[in-house]
């Protein structure tokens, strides 16, 4: 609704919507500021050409009543603050507590199947703190998508087959027989692995 206020006041003065300022919204700072605010009137006064306080005011002229929202101030040189409605806070509580830990839960998905692949590390390399956030990501959704009404099946994909794999192992191997004074026996592939997690594991072979 806030941004709808602005729109109309940019329409108004002809001000091109795609030259705006991002509208931001804050939880107020301290007590008697309201439980959000906003700096929107002051971002947009030099493009509408007034008083950051006086943008505010029609700001809060033309914003449509909310249920959601008890009243609206503007303070400082600028300033919209947003008081919520105890009412709504209140009820909104108590819909909480009734429905326990099925609270938000949506059925979007409408038993649907749905396959989440994570971590799926690379079998040429080793793990790194990419896939632990990965495996994190993925097993977030993996368990929110079930309570939005979803079939979710989990993969790691495990590609542990194929010329991937052939090289990487005769890579490791060549290091090994390296590491033993045979490098003769297993020459290095042409198209072989140099990288050093090769020579890490080839000792432990």
């Amino acid at each position: 609704m806030l941004e709808e206020s602005i729109r109309k006041i940019a329409c108004e003065k002809g001000v091109p919507l795609e030259a705006r300022p991002l509208v931001e919204l804050e939880r107020g700072r301290r007590e008697g500021q309201g439980d959000w605010a906003t700096n929107a009137a002051m971002q947009w006064a030099r493009t509408f050409g007034e008083k950051p306080l006086d943008v505010a005011r029609r700001i809060v002229s033309l914003l449509p009543e909310n249920p959601l929202v008890e009243r609206v101030e503007v303070a400082g040189p600028g300033f919209i603050n947003f008081f919520l409605s105890r009412s709504w806070i209140t009820g909104t509580v108590e819909h909480i507590l009734e429905c326990g830990p099925d609270f938000g839960r949506v059925n979007s998905g409408g038993g649907r199947r749905v396959q989440v692949e994570f971590v799926s590390a690379n079998p040429t390399g080793p793990l790194h703190v990419g896939h632990g956030r990965g495996a994190a990501v993925g097993d977030i959704c993996a368990r929110i998508l079930p309570f939005a009404g979803w079939e979710v099946a989990r993969e790691y994909y495990i590609n542990d087959a194929g010329l991937q794999m052939e090289l990487p192992g005769r890579s490791t191997q060549s290091r090994n027989f390296e590491i033993c004074g045979r490098s003769e026996e297993a020459p290095f592939p042409e198209d072989g692995y140099n990288g050093g997690f090769t020579s890490d594991c080839a000792p432990v072979v």
